[in-house]
């Protein structure tokens, strides 16, 4: 999996991850096994997700997504 996580001033950063079933897994940028985010899909179609973000060093919370068509 490969998304952009784009900032509120719009700077951006390039994010890899694993979906297994409903579980999404996101990578800190650089690393292969420390997890940025984590969270799941929400509904069947998986179109929309919510979860939970740690940058772990200033900035955490929960997160949401839907897929732009």
């Amino acid at each position: 999996m490969n998304g952009l996580a784009v900032s509120d001033s719009g700077s951006n950063t390039q994010l890899t991850g694993i979906v297994a079933v409903d579980s999404i897994k996101i990578y800190i940028p650089g690393y292969t096994d420390v997890f940025l985010a984590l969270g799941k899909f929400t509904n069947a179609a998986d179109t929309a997700a919510v979860g939970i973000y740690n940058n772990y060093s200033d900035d955490h919370g929960i997160w949401s997504c839907a897929r732009a068509r």
